[in-house]
This record gives C-alpha cells, sequence and structure tokens, in this order.
C-alpha cells in the first residue's frame, strides 16, 4: 500500500506526494531500545538537547537501537485519545512529541537537516496530523506544514528545509530516501510576518475510533552553514 503525504500553506493545500512503502528493514518498532526515559505521558513537558527545544506530552525516549539514525530519540503516543494529551490544549485534545531548531527573527536566513523514521502501524488522519511545521512566531500557527493524511506508509528519510523567515521571505524543502528524493517544495513572497521555527516530529489532534498509536525515531540533526 503507499500512503499520502500533504504539504499544506497556512490557507491552502500546496501539493502532494506519494510515499513508498518501507525500505529500510534496520527500522521497526521492535528495534527500537530506548536508554533513557524523559517524560512519562501524563501532561506535556518541555525540555533542552543543546540548541534544540523539544515539547512532549507522550513517551519520548533518548536512545534508539538502529543503525539508521546515529543520534536518536524514541517518540511514542497512545493511541487512546484520551491519553499523552498536551495539557495545554485540554480544549482541543491533541497529542505532541516534536523538537524545534532555535527561534529565527524575520530576514534570518536558514538550512537545516534531520533524520526522522515513521513506523508502518500509523493510521493517517483527516484531521491536523504535522511531522513536519515551519511555525510563525507572530501568527502563533504553522505557516506551512507536512501531514499525513492516509495510513501504511513509513518514512526513512532526511529533510533538509531551508530559506527566509519575513514577509519577503521563501522557502525550499525537499525530502529524500536512500533510494532518492520523495518530495520536493517550495514558495516565496513570503514566510511568516515576522520570524520563526522549524518544528518536527508528530503533533495530532486526537480522534476516534480507529487512531493508531505513533511511533517515530528522529535524530542526526544539524544546522547546514
Amino acid at each position: 500500500m503507499r500512503g499520502i503525504l500533504s504539504f499544506v500553506g497556512l490557507w491552502s493545500l500546496a501539493c502532494a506526494a506519494l510515499i513508498p512503502e518501507a525500505r529500510d528493514a534496520d527500522l521497526s518498532v521492535e528495534s527500537r531500545a530506548a536508554s533513557t526515559n524523559l517524560t512519562n505521558g501524563n501532561g506535556i513537558v518541555y525540555g533542552s538537547d543543546g540548541v534544540m527545544i523539544y515539547d512532549a506530552s507522550g513517551i519520548l525516549t533518548k536512545g534508539c537501537n538502529t543503525a539508521a539514525i546515529s543520534y536518536c530519540y524514541g517518540m511514542y503516543l497512545s493511541p487512546n485519545a484520551s491519553q499523552n494529551l498536551d495539557t495545554n490544549h485540554l480544549d482541543s485534545p491533541r497529542q505532541r512529541n516534536e523538537f524545534h531548531f532555535p527561534a529565527l527573527t524575520a530576514n534570518q536566513s536558514f538550512s537545516y537537516s534531520w533524520k526522522q523514521y515513521l513506523d508502518p502501524t500509523v493510521n493517517g488522519s483527516t484531521h491536523f496530523f504535522y511531522i513536519m511545521q515551519v511555525f510563525g512566531a507572530n501568527e502563533q500557527l504553522p505557516v506551512a506544514a507536512l501531514t499525513i493524511l492516509k495510513s501504511n506508509l513509513v518514512i526513512v528519510d532526511s529533510a533538509t528545509p531551508h530559506g527566509t523567515f519575513g514577509p519577503s521571505g521563501k522557502l525550499n524543502y525537499q525530502v529524500t530516501s536512500p533510494s532518492g528524493p520523495i518530495i520536493s517544495y517550495s514558495r516565496s513572497g513570503g514566510l511568516a510576518t515576522g520570524g520563526g521555527y522549524i518544528k518536527f516530529g508528530t503533533y495530532r489532534l486526537t480522534f476516534s475510533p480507529n487512531m493508531s498509536p505513533v511511533s517515530t525515531m528522529v535524530g542526526d540533526w544539524k544546522t547546514i552553514n
């Protein structure tokens, strides 16, 4: 089977791409071995790893048993729509495990990369289910995001966004797998009204029935000069 990811802007759908099935047998739920638990899933927790900031309402672990991601964090979200909730948004129940790069001001440029694995048991959603966000500081919303719409997809990839924030800003974003590029997206003419930052991980509005657990691994992030 194939899954569908969509890249969405603040106002409209920007593009869609088909994602192939799994390409790396080394990565599976069974192969994930956490070395340190950083959260217990009972509420939103904020923390940092160097310049990287995380906000996690689910289970976040430091360390994974995989050769594909050297510096790795494991992430888990429950299939129970009343568990692992972001306690800052109980009026609109949602779950999240995300990292973000440092906040930038308008006219500052950025160029990053990271690796991410999403387990094939994850179901998509007709609501938001972000695995990457370009978050606008003034808007307090994603001004562009990569969201999962369908089920049975696996991503074993490197993500490389680069661009500039601000009214004259731009964004170029690529996702590549060991077999080559699978997503390419670009926009110009503005990227948030001021500054912002890049987020990645998993962030979804809860729903029932048929909401799946979410197992993810992320890591090997870097700022590209």
